[in-house]
Parts: C-alpha cells; sequence; structure tokens
C-alpha cells in the first residue's frame, strides 16, 4: 500500500491585502479603480452635445446685453443660444461648464473611486429639482438671455436630465476588464506570499 501525504497552505489575509494594493495602484501598474471611474467620466462627457441653437433677432437685446457678450452675434446681427435638451436625456452643452466639471478621484484611502460634476448645478441636472425665485435672479435672466418672468412666477421647476446614472449603466460592462490580471505578485504583499511559499516549499 502506498502512502501518500500532501501539505497546503492559504493565507487569506495575505491575499486580501495583494488584491487591495493591486486595485489601489501598487503593483507598478495605473489603479484598476481609477481607471474604471475615468471611463465612466469620460463616458457621461461624451453623453452631452451641442444642441440645437436658437436664433433671435438682435433687436430683442438691450446694448448691455449684446456687450456683455453673453450670446453670439453673426454677421447678420442675430444671436444664437442652445436650446435646451428634452427631459429624461443629458443636458445639452451650452457654456461648458458642466461638461468640464466632471471628474474622477480616488479616496484618500484608495479603496473606492468616485466620477462626477464639481459644479453645484451639476446634482440639479442630475435628478432636477425646484428653484426659488429671486429678485437677483429675474434681473440676472432679464439682463443676461431677456427672459422676462412672470411676476407671479416663485419657483422654476427643472426637469431631471440625468447623465452619470447612464454613463455608469453604459460603462459597466466594460469596467471588469480593468480588474483582470491584476499585478498581485508585484505587490508587497505579493511578494510577501511568494517569499513564503518559497520557504515552504524548501522544507
Amino acid at each position: 500500500m502506498l502512502k501518500l501525504q500532501m501539505k497546503t497552505w492559504l493565507d487569506d489575509k495575505g491575499v486580501r491585502d495583494a488584491v487591495r494594493q493591486a486595485v489601489a495602484g501598487r503593483g507598478g501598474k495605473p489603479s484598476p479603480l481609477f481607471r474604471a471611474a475615468v471611463d465612466v467620466q469620460v463616458t457621461a462627457q461624451r453623453s452631452m452635445r451641442g444642441g440645437r441653437k436658437q436664433v433671435d433677432d438682435v433687436g430683442d437685446m438691450s446694448a448691455q446685453q449684446r456687450k456683455a457678450g453673453r450670446v453670439r452675434q453673426s454677421k447678420r446681427k442675430r444671436f444664437t443660444r442652445s436650446v435646451p435638451s428634452r427631459p429624461g436625456t443629458p443636458p445639452n452643452v451650452d457654456t461648458g461648464g458642466l461638461k468640464a466639471s466632471i471628474r474622477a478621484a480616488l479616496d484618500s484611502n484608495k479603496r473606492s473611486a468616485v466620477a462626477g460634476p464639481t459644479v453645484k448645478f451639476g446634482r440639479l441636472h442630475e435628478f432636477g429639482g425646484h428653484i426659488r425665485v429671486t429678485a437677483k435672479m429675474r434681473g440676472y435672466l432679464a439682463w443676461a438671455y431677456g427672459w422676462h418672468l412672470r411676476k407671479d412666477k416663485a419657483v422654476i421647476h427643472m426637469p431631471a436630465r440625468p447623465y452619470m446614472r447612464p454613463a455608469l449603466d453604459k460603462a459597466k460592462p466594460r469596467l471588469k476588464r480593468y480588474f483582470a490580471k491584476l499585478p498581485l505578485a508585484s505587490t508587497p504583499a505579493g511578494r510577501r506570499l511568494n517569499s513564503r511559499k518559497g520557504r515552504q516549499n524548501a522544507t
């Protein structure tokens, strides 16, 4: 009768540490978490397009509005402004401020990543909401855009035009590729595991 003995070992904590360090980018490659967040960022930015332009007579504007340069004039003395996108679709690009503000970043412990806008009105576009009309707002809209709100208009309803949630849904099938073939052996924890494995084999 032939009797065989096999000795195995598994360092659960060591493996978890190696995975955590590889995901955080400590394996000699960029963090897959950050790369995944950048994918969502770029997808959201690409979903925002220049909308149809509404053309109005320049005579409808005051001299102060024309001088402010908040609208683009043509040789025909006309000016254009972007038309909002349909509710439920990503917002159209007007000034480009929202699109440019979308960023991706890792948290301080590099265990999670985030992608989203840095401007305050980014959340309003994503989820919609209500804006209380103030005297200052009335004056600004009339001066900058020629919009004269009714006197009884106290609240403006902003419909949701989500762009981050659809971007995440669209990017999800691609995100797993960033975590394939993690460089576990190149992390400090991975090197410790391989060193321990060598010692175990030697005995």
